[in-house]
């Protein structure tokens, strides 16, 4: 069966019972079932389905995002160049030949008629025995999608995206920034080197092992199937109650990100990157330069603490506590009234200044709060893209003037008894909605106070 080329449509085009040789014919994409018989079937440049069926089938997948799915028997399944998901044993377990092409290529053993699980290693260039999906020469693929029984998956030097389905998997990725994705059950998941993201438990919840290797690695509980918070704590060698992810062990992991609930994170002594997630979260970097942020959707807000070392902290939308701890901390609040609290050392705060309100979001009512400024060591950094950093006037305890230029001044929250800042970017005379900031410590001078219009962090 021979077609010719349409280029505005798209068809499903059916084979026989013989050996058909079927050429795809619309350059948007085709659908083709060979149904049974030994066939041949050759996509196009659109994003094809090609299905061989029963029988012997040589599927050609060549430029497009293809799916082939060899069905049943002993198959060669050719991808050719785009990123194409290759199924070779929906049907029943065959001998495959699975050649992936250019492109990220998958080679999807979810929909397998395999009875277990498969082996299947992304290094080896010969045939190998899979043992649920049979023997397989798999080559040109980056990507594998295992079985809902127990595989075991290894990836190569490239970039692999491993998940193992149900199960409890074991999962090797070696060399490359790869992604693990255990699914359900007790899974081990090893990131080798590079730096791997790990996810455990997207299906039902397992004690699973998690071994990062070298590499600056992160767990991700946001992707999961939680109903609950995780209990993490980077420091610990050894099995650890994480409450709503079960019991893990958590090995040469550096970053983790929070689930969607009420997290409690602990870092360990290297440089960790925590981000808490929505929720009411506790984050404590410990030692090492950490980078911790909060999350959103939860009014309560998160409670952060930097620890010991450099460490770099940034609030979400609601009334978080940012505590830097010792060393030379960066504070940034976000929505919210927030705490801030520098610790030992040179600190420095900044907030994000808006004349309508989509900055800082301190506010006359609900301000932000330093409650340890130390003008020794300290900085205050106010940030916005609506002034000219040059240009603005500092005016110490004066009032606005209603110049028309961007003005910083101070006053007192007798109520309080702490220093307040306040801004008017647009020289109007009156302080910007979320630009009130309240101050213990020192009493603020101008070298006290840096402009700038944008800021790395």
């Amino acid at each position: 069966m021979q077609m010719a080329i349409n280029e505005k449509a798209t068809t499903f085009t059916y084979g026989t019972r013989k050996n058909d040789t079927i050429d795809a014919q619309y350059l948007l994409g085709d659908m083709i079932d060979g149904l049974e018989g030994d066939d041949t079937i050759t996509g196009l440049s659109g994003n094809d389905t090609l299905l061989g069926g029963r029988g012997r089938d040589t599927i050609f997948g060549l430029d497009g995002n293809d799916l082939l799915d060899g069905g049943a028997s002993n198959d060669k399944l050719y991808g050719g160049a785009g990123d194409d998901l290759i199924r070779p044993d929906s049907g029943a377990i065959g001998n495959d030949l699975v050649d992936g092409g250019d492109g990220i290529d998958t080679v999807d053993y979810s929909v397998s008629a395999a009875a277990s699980g498969v082996t299947v290693d992304l290094r080896k260039i010969v045939l190998q025995d899979t043992k649920g999906a049979g023997k397989e020469i798999i080559l040109n693929i980056e990507n594998i999608n295992g079985t809902n029984f127990v595989d075991t998956l290894t990836g190569n030097d490239t970039r692999n995206v491993l998940v193992g389905g149900n199960g409890g998997d074991t999962i090797y990725a070696l060399d490359g920034h790869d992604q693990i994705d255990g699914g359900a059950g007790n899974d081990k998941l090893y990131g080798g080197l590079g730096n791997d993201l790990l996810i455990p438990d997207t299906g039902t919840i397992g004690n699973d092992s998690i071994d990062g290797g070298d590499g600056i690695d992160t767990i991700n509980y946001q992707r999961q199937g939680l109903i609950s918070g995780v209990t993490v704590d980077l420091s610990l060698i050894t099995s650890q109650n994480t409450g709503g992810a079960g019991i893990d062990l958590i090995l040469n992991v550096e970053q983790v990100q929070g689930s969607d609930f009420n997290d409690t994170i602990t870092g360990s002594n290297l440089d960790n990157w925590l981000n808490a997630g929505m929720g009411s979260d506790i984050i404590n970097g410990g030692d090492g330069n950490d980078a911790i942020f909060s999350g959103a959707g939860d009014l309560l807000g998160d409670s952060l603490y930097g620890g010991n070392g450099d460490d770099k902290i940034r609030g979400g939308t609601g009334n978080d506590v940012l505590d830097g701890g010792s060393g030379a901390d960066l504070l940034r609040p976000n929505r919210g009234a927030d705490s801030l609290t520098g610790g030992s050392d040179s600190d420095t705060f900044i907030f994000t200044i808006s004349s309508s309100g989509t900055g800082s979001d301190s506010n006359p009512i609900a301000p932000d709060l330093i409650t340890d400024f130390n003008g020794l060591e300290d900085t205050i950094i106010l940030q916005s893209t609506e002034w000219s950093p040059n240009s603005v006037v500092f005016l110490g305890n004066a009032p606005f003037t209603a110049s028309g230029v961007s003005e910083v001044r101070l006053t007192y929250d007798l109520g309080l008894g702490t220093q307040r800042i306040e801004v008017d970017i647009e020289g109007n005379g009156s302080a910007d909605i979320d630009s009130v900031i309240n101050v213990i410590g020192t009493p603020i001078v101008a070298d006290d106070l840096v402009f700038v219009s944008t800021y790395p962090f």
